[in-house]
């Protein structure tokens, strides 16, 4: 009907410029060090804990950088769409003695979904996905998503890695769309229609990204463990023979 006059203006972000206040990182770990890729955003990585299990980061460069609005009020037509499409890569080197066993990402979002009344509504639309590569021969990948949100609630990512004791790449991205179409209220003189205001928005925060690790065996520890399964291997077979 008259939703054929919404012509909806598209603004594409794709945010390779990195956030204010933001540097290439280094991050220094018990287990290991993270080095922020060239090419790639500059970005703040904060050491949250670091233990001998695993070591948590902050990434709020990624929350910054995923945070959008789509805002029909000033649109022509009534109509907009916002994508943005941020992405971080860092390369990871454990240090020696140390494997990296897993990992668990965790992001906070929260939605705004606001349609527009009027005689032909308005309607919202949010779409988010966040996902990770491991470049790595051992490495994994995987995403998640929410669409059509308006609650608070955590977008999680995690995966087992198979003992990386060699430097790979950590890939984290995501992709955000949002649509907003104001709702028509045509002119009763057959003038220019009005539109009412709708709006889409996805809110991230809280970004945290925890590394399991484990320390190598030193070659002595080796020797020690395989003494004594050869001493305990003995033990059983002398008991087998006096029975």
């Amino acid at each position: 009907m008259h939703r054929s006059l919404v012509r909806p203006l598209t603004l594409v972000a794709l945010l390779y410029a990195g956030a204010a206040h933001a540097a290439a990182p280094y991050v220094e770990t018990s287990a290991f060090t993270l080095q922020g890729h060239e090419g790639y955003p500059d970005s703040v990585v904060n050491v949250l804990s670091d233990t001998a299990q695993s070591v948590t980061l902050s990434l709020p460069t990624m929350a910054e950088l995923s945070t959008a609005e789509a805002d029909s009020t000033h649109s022509p037509g009534g109509g907009t769409t916002v994508t943005v499409s941020p992405a971080l890569l860092y390369d990871i080197t454990p240090r020696e003695g140390y494997r990296i066993t897993g990992f668990n990402l965790v992001a906070t979002v929260q939605g705004t979904l606001l349609a527009g009344g009027g005689p032909v509504p308005g309607s919202a639309f949010n779409y988010i996905t966040l996902s990770y590569e491991v470049r790595h021969p051992r490495g994994a990948e995987g995403g998640v998503l929410s669409s059509n949100f308006q609650d608070e609630h955590q977008m999680t990512l995690g995966s087992p890695l198979q003992w990386l004791d060699t430097p790979f790449g950590f890939h984290l991205s995501s992709y955000v769309n949002l649509v907003a179409n104001g709702g028509y209220f045509p002119d009763p003189d057959n003038g220019e229609p009005s539109w009412s205001t709708s709006i889409a928005g996805v809110t991230m925060r809280d970004v945290t990204l925890t590394f399991t690790v484990s320390p190598v065996p030193e070659p002595q520890t080796w020797l020690l463990m395989l003494s004594g399964l050869t001493a305990v291997g003995a033990a059983a077979l002398r008991s087998r023979k006096r029975a």
